[in-house]
């Protein structure tokens, strides 16, 4: 009888052991009816056995991906820098450096600002203004002649006319005043353009139906100016600027050629006649700018041009500059 019941038992334990390690899909539904999420697999239901902390073994990363990751981070950042080098690089490349000379050139009251500079066709003389009085000054900074100007309001700019007259901008308007010998002929408003920054006279205009007799700073704008036989000015327009930085400070023309001057001294030069522009040229100190501050300029004859500058807690000196060879303008001649 002892062996027919263990023989039994041992078929009961094989009839329970095969439906013990046999999952079927009754099982899985037997299961589901508890509730909770389904179990996708096996590693789904035994990973709702495990506590917080095993939980969260199981998701750190390991050393190898962090160092991995990291030098992915840094390789993508030396790499951005690497494309920025060159960017900047080539920015500059493209851009002329200026080189000049510095002239023998002193104010007889060093202590006095310069804010705006015209000069003769070539450079015997020029004409310049602290904003309180506009003087006549010699090739060497001597003076030649001083007096007043706007009816003793702010004098904005000053050049020459292109009949010897000086030209001032103020703030109601452009003022002229004829010169004989050595003082004050007659002085009279030619124009209600007012609040003009900068004004350039070109004293070799070019004789075409669209030339310009001046250009002047107004704001952000670039005006064209054109003279009229009665001694009056008129603006006739607008100029197209190019892409620049800084506000523009000052403006110089002849012979259908400007030249224009950014608060961050960088130059551009223009040819009226084609609208286009080439630059930007870069003055020298540009990357000393706080030190040194480039207030105007003017063209001579033969290519020259004649920059004044301002260095800090020194005296205006006067620098002389040649025209780089600009290959992005039409080909015109400046030798006269």
């Amino acid at each position: 009888m002892l062996p027919e019941l263990l023989q039994a038992a041992d078929l009961a334990a094989e009839t329970l052991h095969a439906q013990a390690v046999r999952w079927t899909v009754h099982d899985m539904l037997r299961l589901a009816s508890y509730g909770g999420e389904p179990v996708t697999g096996v590693n789904s239901f035994l990973f709702q056995f495990e506590n917080i902390s095993e939980r969260m073994r199981t998701f750190v990363p390991s050393a190898d991906y962090l160092f991995k990751v990291a030098m992915g981070l840094v390789s993508l950042f030396w790499i951005m820098v690497w494309v920025w080098s060159i960017m900047a690089a080539t920015e500059l490349f493209r851009k002329v450096s200026l080189s000049g000379t510095m002239q023998p050139f002193a104010l007889d009251t060093p202590w006095r600002t310069v804010t705006s500079f015209g000069c003769t066709l070539e450079g015997e003389h020029y004409v310049v203004t602290d904003s309180v009085v506009v003087q006549i000054l010699s090739e060497e900074g001597n003076v030649w002649l001083q007096f007043g100007a706007c009816d003793g309001a702010p004098i904005l700019a000053v050049d020459f006319g292109q009949q010897g007259e000086v030209v001032a901008t103020c703030e109601r308007g452009i003022q002229a005043t004829w010169l004989s010998g050595a003082k004050v002929q007659d002085q009279f408003w030619v124009s209600n353009i007012s609040n003009l920054q900068d004004v350039s006279v070109d004293r070799s205009p070019l004789q075409d139906t669209y030339h310009l007799d001046a250009i002047a700073i107004s704001g952000t704008r670039l005006v064209g100016l054109r003279y009229h036989p009665d001694s009056t000015w008129q603006e006739v327009g607008t100029l197209n600027v190019p892409p620049h930085k800084g506000l523009f400070t000052a403006v110089a023309v002849r012979m259908g050629r400007a030249l224009l001057l950014t608060s961050t001294d960088e130059m551009y030069e223009l040819d009226v006649p084609s609208g286009i522009w080439a630059g930007p040229m870069l003055l020298p100190n540009k990357n000393n700018a706080d030190s040194y501050d480039w207030v105007s300029m003017c063209r001579l004859t033969h290519g020259r041009w004649r920059f004044l500058g301002h260095p800090s807690g020194q005296p205006m000196q006067m620098w002389s500059f040649s025209r780089p060879p600009v290959n992005d303008l039409p080909p015109r001649h400046d030798d006269v």
